[in-house]
């Protein structure tokens, strides 16, 4: 699968990093997000890393501060594995 590793991911809008629909079997890991800023009222804006339908994927050791949104976001019941990340000082919707 594909691999989302080592970026640094600052002052973004809308979400920092998203994964959706076909992002099946992913890795989302070594990552900085932060800062991340709302735009709109839409679901999951604001947050530092986004995943929805993504099954097989995982989500470890990122480091996600200061985002208006949430930290991970991770629509429930897809299957991905979100652990051992660090996260502070985000918002929520």
């Amino acid at each position: 699968g594909t691999r989302v590793t080592h970026n640094r991911v600052v002052a973004n809008t809308g979400r920092g990093i998203l994964l959706r629909s076909q992002a099946t079997n992913t890795g989302v890991s070594g990552n900085t997000i932060s800062g991340t800023l709302r735009t709109s009222t839409n679901f999951g804006d604001g947050d530092g890393i986004y995943l929805t339908n993504c099954s097989g994927s995982s989500v470890s050791g990122n480091t996600v501060t200061a985002n208006a949104g949430y930290g991970i976001n991770e629509v429930p019941g897809h299957g991905a594995t979100v652990k051992d990340n660090t996260l502070s000082g985000n918002g929520n919707p």
